[in-house]
């Protein structure tokens, strides 16, 4: 199967952009980006706005009119546009304005590079790779759907995959769905404005129009994001074959084990819903090395490893070292910090047929070149299939699981291409939708008690930038490098702490980001010259801080909206811990006492207070919770092993389960505790 483009329906407005409108906009776009002769105009702007006028830039149709008129009377763009700048009620036009003109200059694809990134240096890749990706594995036609299967298996991320391997290599017969089409890699990476990290219109790998999730707000407030709009408003979910491991970067951490134990270890937290896991870390061990073996992770024992008695080492070196690491190990060595290579799903060394990593600058949010990243889509669903007793089914999506009192009977899927419904029956369902649509589901089909949906977190994080003395480049592959685990239950009384790591190499449109964030001015000559002062010499670092579960955050169905399919729209009630922010202002001090060790003379958090394209959701990469595991169902919503409770037959495998989420990346421990689930289920 091959992916179509999203329909999107015409904006009120011009049918195409205004030829009157064109000489007086080329002099602003020039203005704003410090080009002389048509320069930033030629350079992508131009044909950006022509594209997009009547679809990611019907919003700005208004604003952009506005100050074509202004333009058009003044005496210069530049001091049309600063005197507009001051004046509350034109200052919003020329924010427009100047989004507009760095998404024209600096967003663009790896296809069509706009002249922003000749600008400031910036390729994707060093050179062209020798090797390309495997295709992804081919699925079968939907009139191929058998009537019954021993298992269906909803969703092909890392839990699914997972699943569906184990069970198809104890011989069950399993149908594994796929809700988004056969996405080739070249359609899910290059493109900075539509991709995964930056999502700022119409994801690639998002569910498309048609799609809505409603936000309730602390203060009972409410408003509606739908698929083929912002990603972060939607919520950075990847629909796609191996869902969010197919467009990670790949940090592969194992939990400590206060991890799951975060109310033994820091007791009663009022206005919590904190709780242990049911289960002892001991049992994830065997599990943890199948996932590192399985998967494919490179990394180094030592500072980051050492509360980890059991950990046996890890199957590949880590990456190659860099200017970074080299830089954040020394100022954490200073500071008398423990450090060391982060852990990644990426193939440092040719491993299982497939090459080591170019470096390529574009990893984050987007599928490998050379399928060097390792996700369930090259791991786990090629082996699921490899078995000869799993079938994969792209492009349906599960609107109801089939009930008969306490038993599955089997799961309705709608086939998007042929706009049908069909009903398979089977023995057996589990669920590894992710932590918003697996308990959305459930919800849907009637299915779990009052925990299902509740308990909703996922982690804090900071993003501390600053501009160093020291030469570091802007521009590296594959992104982050070094982490301390240092202030991971560290005995500060925050509980859980996080992780610290040095920041992800900026992509044009997110350095434009971290310049504003630091005071850089909005636009023009000053502008200009604070980019050629921060090319080469600005850094970052990050935190993955602990977030307290609260059972009011939480998915609900919305009692009227419904999606394309038919199935009630997801809410998502936002609601936090107040030990979480102060956990999250902790870790941010040591963010920038790092960076400040390392030379930075000014950092600030780009995250706080910044200006965005859009809101943001509370459903995250990193949710967890919402069916949470537990041995009482009086405070969970699924036993140890996943089985929902109140049901003989449907098992949740997905970060859903979770009680807690850890204080790094949880994608490792989801797959390690996917493999003891679908274990457990063999020997059933």
């Amino acid at each position: 199967m091959t992916s179509s483009p999203i329909p999107h329906p015409p904006a009120s407005g011009d049918t195409e952009l205004p030829a009157a409108l064109v000489d007086v906009l080329r002099g602003g776009v020039d203005a704003i980006l410090d080009t002389a002769g048509g320069g930033g105009w030629r350079g992508g702007v131009g044909a950006y706005i022509r594209r997009e006028w009547n679809r990611d830039l019907a919003w700005a149709q208004a604003p952009l009119r506005r100050i074509a008129e202004a333009l058009a009377e003044g005496p210069d763009a530049v001091s049309v546009l600063a005197e507009l700048e001051i004046e509350d009620a034109s200052r919003a036009d020329v924010d427009a304005l100047v989004r507009v003109c760095r998404e024209g200059f600096y967003g663009g694809t790896e296809q069509e590079p706009p002249g922003g990134w000749a600008a400031l240096g910036y390729r994707p890749l060093e050179e062209r790779p020798r090797a390309a990706p495997r295709p992804t594995p081919a699925g079968i036609r939907p009139e191929a759907i058998r009537d019954r299967y021993d298992v269906v298996v909803i969703g092909s991320g890392p839990g699914g995959g997972v699943a569906a391997q184990i069970l198809g290599e104890a011989g069950a017969r399993v149908l594994l769905v796929e809700r988004a089409p056969d996405l080739p890699t070249a359609e899910l990476r290059g493109d900075h404005l539509h991709g995964k990290r930056m999502a700022t219109y119409r994801p690639t790998a998002g569910p498309g129009a048609g799609s809505p999730r409603i936000v309730v707000e602390p203060d009972g407030s409410e408003w509606t994001a739908d698929g083929d709009g912002s990603g972060e408003a939607w919520g950075l979910n990847a629909m796609t074959l191996g869902g969010g491991t197919r467009l990670w970067q790949g940090m592969s951490w194992r939990f400590l084990d206060q991890d799951f134990r975060m109310a033994s270890t820091y007791g009663e937290l009022p206005g919590s819903s904190l709780t242990d896991w049911p289960i002892d870390p001991r049992e994830l061990d065997a599990s943890y090395a199948w996932a590192e073996r399985h998967l494919g992770v490179a990394g180094q024992t030592g500072a980051l490893t050492s509360r980890m008695p059991s950990h046996p080492g890890y199957p590949m070196p880590p990456l190659p070292t860099d200017a970074n690491r080299m830089l954040l190990g020394a100022a954490a060595d200073r500071k008398g910090w423990g450090h060391g290579p982060i852990p990644f799903a990426i193939n440092s060394v040719p491993r299982a047929g497939r090459p080591a990593c170019v470096a390529c600058r574009e990893c984050m949010g987007h599928a490998c070149p050379v399928d060097a990243k390792n996700g369930a889509h090259n791991t786990f669903v090629p082996d699921a299939l490899a078995t000869g007793a799993v079938e994969l089914l792209y492009g349906a999506q599960a609107t109801r699981i089939l009930t008969a009192g306490d038993r599955a009977t089997g799961v309705r899927l709608a086939l998007a291409a042929q706009e049908r419904t069909v009903e398979v029956s089977c023995d057996r369902v589990v669920v590894a939708a992710g932590a918003i649509e697996t308990p959305r589901l459930l919800l849907a089909s009637g299915i779990g008690n009052d925990h299902v949906g509740r308990h909703l977190h996922g982690h804090t994080k900071c993003l501390v930038v600053g501009i160093l003395t020291h030469d570091v480049p802007t521009f590296r592959g594959p992104g982050h490098s070094v982490a301390t685990m240092d202030f991971v239950h560290d005995g500060s009384g925050h509980p859980g702490g996080g992780v610290l790591f040095d920041a992800f190499a900026p992509y044009p449109m997110q350095l434009m980001a971290w310049g504003d964030a630091l005071g850089a001015p909005r636009w023009g000559s000053g502008r200009t010259a604070w980019i050629g002062r921060a090319l080469g010499h600005i850094a970052g670092a990050m935190t993955m801080g602990q977030e307290i579960p609260v059972a009011e955050s939480r998915v609900t169905l919305d009692a009227a909206l419904t999606d394309r399919s038919g199935v009630p729209a997801v809410r998502l009630h936002r609601a936090a811990h107040e030990a979480s922010g102060t956990n999250l202002a902790y870790l941010r001090e040591r963010c920038e006492e790092w960076l400040r060790e390392a030379g930075a003379a000014r950092v600030v958090d780009v995250f706080a207070g910044a200006p965005s394209a859009g809101r943001l959701s509370p459903a995250t990469e990193h949710s967890a919770g919402t069916v949470r595991m537990g041995d009482d169902p009086r405070s969970s919503a699924a036993d140890r092993f996943g089985l929902v409770h109140g049901m003989r037959n449907v098992t949740v495998c997905d970060g859903s389960l979770h009680p807690t989420n850890g204080s790094v990346n949880p994608t490792l421990t989801l797959i390690a505790n996917a493999h003891r689930v679908a274990t457990h289920l063999t020997a059933a």
